[in-house]
């Protein structure tokens, strides 16, 4: 496990990175401890009666040197949250792992103080992406706690959007002894995350095989969320409007496979979008799949130029992805193929897609999956129903 004490990570992703605060970031945080349209959503509960209002860049240097020798004293870690765009520090996060006689005994708990302007889901949905999976296991937590008061409402919609439950239990203050509420928390989760990208017309069946096997064969150690190019509904093919869990900003850092479902817009401006996701899902030799559409867009991403691949049509993908395809001897005449932590397949192999996403992925002994694919494809009289 890293001890945070020795060494203060860096976190970070597309718009916002954390880092361990500064002296010099005084100037740019007056504007958020100094607003005092910012200060009701600081969380001051148990600060002997600091509510954190520093309209000065010397009161601040003040306050930074304290939240500085608290570090030094392995007390509570406050990172500054800098917009990577604009290259100013927005905000800070102030993190510890409590130790009282209440209910959050051990419970880390995550306070957060954003300029007003970043007071909002997006922003906060974000912040909260980089910090929470890295949180547990830098202070050794299981569960973590934020107040959100109820008046601070795009704070409530972006701890709910990430898992966060409202608990009716009050923190109570070492200090006073007073009876806190307002308390957010949420549990670690353990599962492992499978993300599946949908555009506007995705075809729902190419979904539906696999995401309902890896609940059924998965024994509760997997779960599926979905990712699109934007958090408004994605229509399918077939009808179903699907309010994906993540837009690209959002998603999160940790998962074990990205797979791409098939569908009318890969071919779409927008859809060039989650080239970056499959790029670093290829680096980092994630499990990737794409069927139908989706796996001809792998190719125009590069990514199947050294393995064995299948898609609809192996001329229709060389024009399509032109010179980043150059995988023409490595191209499979077949429903589905997997190579390394790369499956690709047709548009009508989404049984076969499913079969071998799941083996790749071990999400069950290989004769359940077998089992599982033979009842499905030859159907209930010729296969024997296999259990779960």
């Amino acid at each position: 496990m890293s001890n945070v004490y020795e060494t203060c990570p860096v976190l970070e992703n597309e718009q916002f990175l954390l880092r361990l605060i500064k002296e010099k970031d005084a100037k740019d945080l007056v504007k958020v401890y100094g607003d005092k349209n910012a200060l009701p959503f600081f969380n001051s509960d148990n600060c002997n009666g600091d509510n954190f209002y520093n309209p000065t860049e010397e009161g601040m240097k003040e306050a930074i040197k304290y939240w500085l020798l608290e570090y030094s004293n392995q007390g509570f870690v406050r990172f500054t949250i800098c917009d990577k765009k604009s290259e100013e520090a927005v905000g800070t996060i102030e993190f510890f792992k409590r130790v009282s006689e209440d209910c959050y005994n051990g419970c880390g708990v995550l306070r957060l103080d954003v300029r007003i302007d970043y007071e909002k889901q997006e922003a906060i949905s974000q912040i909260l992406a980089i910090i929470l999976p890295k949180a547990y296991e830098l202070f050794d937590c299981t569960t973590i706690i934020t107040k959100a008061p109820i008046y601070a409402v795009e704070r409530i919609k972006a701890l709910q959007k990430n898992g966060f439950e409202k608990s009716e239990k009050p923190l109570i203050g070492g200090h006073d002894q007073k009876q806190y509420y307002d308390y957010w928390i949420q549990n670690q989760n353990t599962k492992k995350t499978v993300l599946f990208v949908i555009l506007d017309q995705y075809a729902d069946w190419e979904a539906a095989y696999l995401s309902s096997a890896i609940y059924m064969l998965g024994k509760g150690e997997y779960e599926v969320k979905t990712v699109s190019t934007t958090r408004e509904v994605v229509r399918s093919i077939g009808g179903f409007h699907a309010v994906p869990d993540y837009d690209i900003q959002s998603m999160p850092a940790e998962y074990e496979a990205l797979i791409l479902i098939g569908g009318m817009t890969w071919r779409n401006e927008k859809a060039q979008q989650i080239k970056p996701l499959v790029e670093k899902c290829f680096a980092k030799d994630r499990v990737l799949g794409g069927i139908c559409d989706a796996s001809a867009f792998l190719g125009t991403v590069g990514v199947l130029n050294d393995v064995n691949h299948t898609s609809n049509d192996l001329q229709d993908l060389k024009q399509w992805a032109g010179n980043s395809y150059t995988g023409e001897k490595k191209y499979q005449m077949e429903q589905a193929t997997s190579d390394g932590n790369i499956i690709t397949a047709n548009g009508t192999a989404a049984l076969e897609f499913a079969k071998e996403v799941m083996l790749t992925l071990k999400i069950a002994p290989e004769e359940k999956i077998i089992e599982w694919y033979e009842f499905h494809k030859k159907g209930m009289y010729d296969a024997p129903m296999p259990e779960m």
